[in-house]
C-alpha cells in the first residue's frame, strides 16, 4: 500500500468550501478519508500550516521518503513549485483536492491529478462533525 499524507491550507480550504457549499466547517479526518483511493493506505497523516511551511514540508518529507502520495487541499498557485519539486526530484505522486468550481489553474497544472470534493463528500464530512 502507498503511504498517503495530506497537506491542508486551512483558511484556503475553509474559504473554498464556504463559497461552494455554504459552510467551511467539516470534519477534516473524514474529509481526508473520503478522498483516499482504494490503493492508498488509510493511515494518513494530517498537516496544517501556512503556505510556506506547507511547501517546505511537502518537499522535505518527499526528500526524506516520508510519503508516496500527497494530497494538497489548497488552490494556492504559489505551491506549484513545491509540487513540481516533490514530483520531479523525488518521484512522488501529488494530487490536489478542491471543490470542482474552484479556479486553481497553476496548482492543478503542477499536480498529477485532481480529486474533487463533491457535494456528497462534503455532506459526509460535515455530518461527521456531530
Amino acid at each position: 500500500m502507498k503511504r498517503h499524507i495530506f497537506f491542508i491550507d486551512g483558511s484556503n480550504l475553509y474559504s473554498y468550501l464556504r463559497d461552494t457549499f455554504g459552510s467551511g466547517k467539516v470534519h477534516i479526518p473524514t474529509l481526508c478519508a473520503l478522498l483516499v483511493h482504494d490503493d492508498d493506505d488509510s493511515g494518513f497523516l494530517r498537516e496544517k500550516g501556512i503556505d510556506v511551511m506547507l511547501a517546505i514540508d511537502l518537499v522535505r518529507l518527499a526528500a526524506e521518503d516520508g510519503y508516496d502520495v500527497a494530497t494538497v487541499l489548497s488552490g494556492d498557485g504559489d505551491l506549484a513549485p513545491a509540487i513540481d519539486m516533490a514530483r520531479g526530484f523525488y518521484g512522488k505522486v501529488v494530487y490536489v483536492a478542491l471543490p470542482g468550481k474552484v479556479d486553481a489553474y497553476h496548482i492543478l497544472q503542477a499536480a498529477d491529478g485532481f480529486r474533487e470534493i463533491t457535494k456528497s463528500i462534503y455532506d459526509k464530512a460535515r455530518a461527521a462533525l456531530k
